[in-house]
C-alpha cells in the first residue's frame, strides 16, 4: 500500500522496494537483500469506498477521467496532512506483544489507505492543472492524467492515445470554424455532428442522454463513461480559447456514484458500518 501511494505522488512512475533482513555476522550483523520488486501499478484490492470528495476522486481514478478527477478534488476536505497524522495514531495504538496484536480504536488501515490514495491523486493533479476559472485546458487535463498510467496500461490508452486526442480536435475544429464568432461555449456534442446534416440541434445537443444522468443512471452509461474517460460529449462543454468544463457537474456526479468498481474488501470483511463511522472520524 505504501508502494502504491509513493506511485501516485510520483505521478505514475515505477516504485522500487527492497526488503532488508539483518543477518549475524562474525562482527555483529549484516544487512542482505531479500526481495526487489518494481511496483508499476496502484494496489486496489484493499481499497474502500470513501463518502464525499474521496469516494469521488478514487471513482474517477478508477475510470480513467481526467476531468471528473480534478472536479472531485475540488470536493476534498482537508489534506494529505490530515490522513497522515491519523495514520500516525493508527500505528501509535497498536501494540505487539506475546504473540497478540492490540488496538485502540481507530480507523481500518484500507479506511487510510483509501482516503491517502485520493488526497495525494488530488495534490498530483493540484499541481499539473492551473487557474480552474472557466474549465481546465488540455495541458491542465494531459498532466493530470499521468496519474492514470498506475492504474493500469489500458488507462494510458484511453485517455492520452484517445480520449484527449479526440478532444484535442474537436479544440482545433472549434478554432477553424466561424462558430467562435456565434458564440463562446458549445457542447461537445454539438461539434461531434457539426458536418451530419441530417442530424437536428436537439440530436447533437443528446439531451435525452444528458437528462437520464440528472435523474437515473444504468450500466450502460457508466460503460459510456468510462469507455471515454468522462468526456461524455453530452456533458462536456468546449469554450473558445481550449477549455473544457462539465454542463453540470451533478449529473457527471451521479454517473461516478453508480460505478461499482469499489469497496471489495470492506464488503468482503463486513465492516461497512464501522467503517463510515471510522472515516467520519477522520
Amino acid at each position: 500500500m505504501l508502494a502504491s501511494l509513493a506511485l501516485v505522488r510520483r505521478g505514475g512512475r515505477e516504485v522500487k522496494i527492497e526488503v532488508y533482513n539483518a543477518v549475524e555476522a562474525e562482527e555483529g550483523y549484516s544487512m542482505v537483500m531479500t526481495h526487489m520488486e518494481r511496483v508499476r501499478r496502484i494496489y486496489l484490492e484493499p481499497l474502500t469506498d470513501p463518502d464525499g470528495g474521496e469516494g469521488l476522486a478514487l471513482r474517477s481514478l478508477l475510470t480513467a477521467a481526467p476531468l471528473a478527477l480534478l472536479y472531485s478534488c475540488r470536493d476534498v476536505q482537508g489534506g494529505v496532512e490530515d490522513v497522515k497524522e491519523a495514520l500516525n495514531k493508527y500505528i501509535e495504538g497498536t501494540k505487539v506483544g506475546e504473540g497478540q496484536i492490540s488496538r485502540a480504536e481507530l480507523p481500518e488501515a484500507e479506511v487510510l489507505y483509501s482516503k491517502l490514495l485520493a488526497r495525494e491523486a488530488c495534490r498530483y493533479a493540484g499541481q499539473q492543472a492551473g487557474d480552474a476559472s472557466g474549465g481546465y485546458g488540455l495541458k491542465d487535463l494531459r498532466g493530470a492524467a499521468k496519474v492514470f498510467q498506475a492504474v493500469s496500461y489500458l488507462h494510458e490508452i484511453i485517455v492520452v492515445k484517445r480520449e484527449l486526442q479526440r478532444l484535442d480536435e474537436a479544440f482545433k475544429k472549434l478554432g477553424e470554424t466561424s462558430k467562435c464568432s456565434e458564440r463562446n461555449e458549445w457542447l461537445y456534442s454539438e461539434l461531434n455532428c457539426v458536418d451530419d446534416k441530417r442530424r437536428s440541434y436537439e440530436e447533437c445537443r443528446k439531451d435525452e442522454e444528458y437528462e437520464k444522468a440528472k435523474k437515473h443512471v444504468g450500466e450502460p452509461m457508466v460503460r459510456n463513461f468510462i469507455a471515454h474517460a468522462g468526456l461524455l460529449d453530452s456533458l462536456v462543454v468546449l469554450r473558445c480559447g481550449g477549455r473544457a468544463d462539465y454542463r453540470d457537474w451533478e449529473a457527471a456526479k451521479n454517473i461516478l456514484w453508480s460505478y461499482g468498481g469499489l469497496g471489495t474488501a470492506s464488503k468482503a470483511a463486513g465492516e461497512g458500518g464501522q467503517r463510515r463511522s471510522a472515516e467520519r472520524r477522520l
